[in-house]
């Protein structure tokens, strides 16, 4: 689960600014995976940058196991 996590911001590294990258590599390197997934869905849907299938499915299964509702990935822009 942590090297999941830990690699999900590098797949946003083109969609995201530096300093959100940050934010969200910085939480998960805590331990702290919600924020980090708070952090890092924020920043897509507030660039309103463009998630695949493939990559939705991704952040949903990591909400999944952190136990986090999905519902915040239907905001997200589907590429």
């Amino acid at each position: 689960m942590a090297d999941a996590m830990r690699s999900l911001p590098g797949r946003f590294q083109d969609r995201l600014p530096a300093s959100t990258l940050r934010r969200v590599t910085d939480s998960a390197a805590r331990g702290r995976w919600e924020k980090a997934m708070g952090e890092l869905l924020m920043g897509l849907y507030m660039r309103d940058a463009p998630v695949s299938a493939v990559e939705r499915e991704e952040l949903g299964d990591a909400l999944h196991v952190l136990g986090v509702p999905a519902h915040r990935l239907d905001r997200l822009r589907s590429r």
